[in-house]
């Protein structure tokens, strides 16, 4: 891997010990652009340790004279394990650093990159028939981004909305949550890690038809419960006769509780295999995470 992007910037590759000083700059990158969804340090390290991610060869930070990084790129990998190869294009420029065109020769190294990286892929297992995908998460505010992507040759693949439920009203009196009919022999159970394996299977199956949904490995599903964010103890699952037919996987964000105004706990994953569908199973899966979450003392609930 070349790790020069530009000749402005001292480049090096991604170490876990830029870590920290890579935090203090996406911090200065959301407190300028304001954007929705915003990370912690803690978010940094848990996305370093991903199973297929190996960010020293596929990340670089660009360093001013004094030595302070005020550039990255970060391209996080996935599906080796599931064959289908594919790569989030992550990174940033201070503010201060902008109109430089470092942004366009980032992007442009991380492109070259990913395409080194889906050759040096195709070189170990040549069986692999899938092309390359690539993907950059643009924030509805970035219109810079998006107009760097889009002249890079991106387009438009998926939105995300985001569902804010509010546990209290504008006086602090209780919202009611609603109540759903019987669910007959179908039984909502915290989550166990003895059902680990399970869920990953059902929520395999419940997006198996939906375009642009990808196989989600047992490897990359155990780091995602673990990370800092997870609360696997505020999930859900639905059971029928042993059976997993439903669930609700829950984290919170709290780097977004500040600027939105108020804490809530967040469904990442939810989903019910399709023989059980149009049986009130996903509604009642949700029902049971907003109680999670106001158990814990939390403002409101969120759904992506």
């Amino acid at each position: 891997m070349d790790s020069l992007v530009e000749g402005s910037l001292e480049w090096t590759p991604l170490v876990e010990d830029d870590l920290v000083e890579l935090g203090e700059l996406r911090q200065a990158i959301e407190y300028f652009d304001d954007p929705l969804e915003r990370f912690t340090l803690e978010d940094l390290y848990d996305q370093f340790q991903e199973p297929e991610g190996d960010p020293s060869a596929n990340g670089v930070v660009g360093r001013d004279k004094g030595g302070t990084i005020v550039a990255y790129g970060w391209n996080r990998i996935r599906g080796i394990e599931t064959r289908e190869p594919r790569a989030w294009l992550d990174g940033g420029v201070h503010p201060a650093w902008r109109h430089k065109q470092i942004g366009r020769r980032l992007l442009e190294w991380q492109i070259e990159r990913a395409l080194e990286w889906y050759a040096e892929v195709l070189v170990e297992d040549p069986t692999i028939t899938r092309p390359l995908w690539l993907g950059i998460h643009v924030d509805q505010k970035s219109v810079a981004v998006k107009n760097l992507v889009a002249r890079s040759g991106f387009a438009p693949y998926r939105w995300y909305f985001d569902m804010h439920a509010p546990f209290f009203d504008e006086a602090g009196e209780p919202v009611p949550m609603g109540v759903f009919p019987d669910l007959g022999r179908v039984q909502l159970c915290p989550f166990h890690p003895a059902l680990s394996e399970q869920v990953r299977a059902a929520h395999n199956e419940a997006f198996s038809t939906t375009p642009g949904t990808h196989v989600v490995s047992r490897a990359t599903w155990e780091h995602t419960l673990a990370r800092s964010a997870a609360r696997p103890e505020w999930s859900w699952v639905a059971m029928e006769d042993g059976e997993v037919v439903g669930y609700a996987m829950n984290s919170v964000y709290v780097a977004n509780w500040e600027p939105q105004g108020f804490s809530e706990g967040w469904t990442d994953r939810i989903g019910v295999r399709p023989g059980w569908r149009a049986r009130w199973i996903g509604p009642a899966l949700l029902q049971a995470s907003m109680r999670s979450c106001r158990d814990a003392g939390l403002q409101g609930a969120g759904l992506g």
